[in-house]
């Protein structure tokens, strides 16, 4: 146990021993920001590399690495070994098994590592006997602190990088590689976030099979996973583990990881399990395999995908169409009862289709109730959140993956606040949305000396949802002319 713990700790010591100068490296250059700053993490080093040559004429793949002070140069790593990331995309490059591209080295943040590489939902389905244990004995009492450390990075750094050097920002040229538990969260953040990253490779992921009570931790994987792993059409997954040192203790649990992936759909094409035999668990062997999972995100080829042609699973949210929004008990929108009467014609759609409804309500002191023209009846599903994000500390995420849902139609109040808010995090969360612009409502915007009209507030608002490819706004008539295609994706 002690040396699992030392193994998993390991990289710590690089926080306080690694000089403040941007590593050497044998080809291309490499660039550092020192202390990158964060809203959801600790500031940390992040170092950039660029292929030779690199031009702000062309665009470039970027690779997000963690544990970045141990990729490049083993003159600044705590054990004197790297992963020899520029000497083995330098070659896969020169001899055509790889596109060019940017890596991305996210330093670890010392004695949160563990706590920041460990998913958060996966900790969360832990009994709490398990959570305290692994809380207190890996993470110094902070738990699994994962989706705010993929936070920093997609909120934050990927915006930073995309804007400060030449990189194609779509999630087809997106990729992600990490070991041990930067391979576990790297798996978690393609599941996390399936429209931003298009492979992964996790090189002996931690699973975290000496966890007490035996195999807890990976059974909660396992679960997370069925019902989480993305798209097969559009997603790529390497992993491995070596048979020497700790990572034996993986044969078991890559094995069903395995069988999840099939079950998905996932085949040899986007697929690949790798097993090394008596290979360490550390970066000398690391660096001697990384050719095989840059060659395997990095083929042209299309995935062949083992799956049948399912029909698309829609669901309808009603965002916060509540008493607050209309005259006589708050502020009052902008034409609201024109829009709840709209909105009342959707839901009745999805009532007579007996598709999947979610009421969102916010909290508030008064005007609480849902109102009358789009009053839930039984069986579907209420949420009543505190902030302007449905998703964020709600059960919504995980009701409507448990249901298979992969679009959302989407109304409700306000366009510009919980509307907008609540279409962005769906997109971010792999969901097609479309949103019905007459069943939305918003309100007239002072700034400064001017006053937004509300038409022109409602306008704005859906044109940057469709500009940045959030959503497809639609009219009702449209919706209702349409409702097979748009529900069912059937043949127009």
């Amino acid at each position: 146990m002690k040396k699992i713990l030392l193994i998993l700790l390991s990289v710590v010591v690089a926080t306080v021993v690694v000089a403040q100068n941007s590593p050497k490296v044998s080809s291309g250059s490499c660039r550092r920001v020192e202390n990158f700053q964060s809203r959801f993490v600790a500031a940390r080093n992040v170092d950039i590399w660029l292929p030779e040559g690199y031009s702000t004429t062309k665009k470039y793949a970027v690779v997000y690495m963690h544990d970045g002070q141990m990729l490049f140069d083993s003159s600044q790593a705590w054990n004197k070994q790297e992963w020899k990331v520029d000497e083995t995309l330098s070659k896969l490059t020169k001899e055509r098994k790889s596109e060019e591209c940017i890596v991305v080295g996210i330093w670890n943040n010392g004695m949160e590592r563990i706590s920041e590489y460990l998913p958060t939902k996966i900790f969360d389905n832990l009994d709490e006997k398990t959570q305290k244990y692994v809380s207190d004995k890996f993470c110094n009492g902070k738990g699994g602190r994962g989706d705010q450390y993929l936070k920093f990075i997609f909120s934050e750094l990927k915006p930073y990088i995309d804007k400060n050097f030449s990189t194609f920002t779509d999630r087809e040229h997106t990729f992600m590689v990490g070991s041990s538990m930067g391979g576990l969260i790297s798996v978690y953040a393609v599941c996390e976030y399936p429209n931003l990253v298009n492979g992964v490779a996790c090189l002996s992921p931690a699973w975290l099979t000496m966890v007490e009570p035996g195999y807890a931790f990976p059974a909660a994987t396992f679960e997370y996973l069925k019902k989480n792993l993305p798209s097969a059409a559009e997603h790529k997954i390497y992993v491995d583990y070596g048979t020497g040192e700790s990572d034996k203790a993986y044969e078991t649990t890559q094995s069903f990881i395995d069988l999840i992936a099939k079950g998905k759909g996932y085949g040899e094409s986007n697929f690949l399990s790798k097993i090394y035999e008596n290979d360490k668990h550390n970066e000398i062997a690391w660096s001697a395999r990384l050719h095989f999972p840059m060659e395997f995100l990095f083929t042209a080829e299309k995935p062949i995908v083992e799956q049948k042609n399912e029909p698309m699973k829609t669901a309808l949210l009603i965002i916060d169409i509540q008493n607050f929004y209309f005259p006589g008990e708050g502020p009052g929108l902008v034409h609201a009862e024109d829009a709840s009467l709209a909105a009342k014609e959707v839901l009745q759609i999805f009532r007579e289709q007996k598709q999947l409804v979610v009421h969102i309500r916010h909290q508030t002191k008064k005007g609480f109730e849902i109102h009358q023209n789009v009053a839930p009846i039984s069986g579907e599903k209420v949420i009543t959140k505190q902030e302007v994000n449905s998703f964020y500390k709600t059960d919504l995420l995980e009701y409507l993956r448990t249901n298979g849902v992969n679009r959302l139609v989407i109304i409700g109040m306000q366009t510009h606040m919980c509307l907008e808010a609540a279409v962005r995090a769906a997109h971010d969360y792999g969901f097609e949305c479309i949103v019905v612009q007459d069943a939305c409502a918003t309100k007239d915007m002072k700034f400064g000396n001017k006053t937004v009209k509300a038409e022109d507030v409602h306008t704005a608002v859906l044109a940057t949802l469709t500009v940045g490819g959030y959503a497809k706004i639609l009219d009702l008539s449209e919706f209702k002319e349409k409702t097979q295609v748009y529900l069912f994706n059937k043949s127009k």
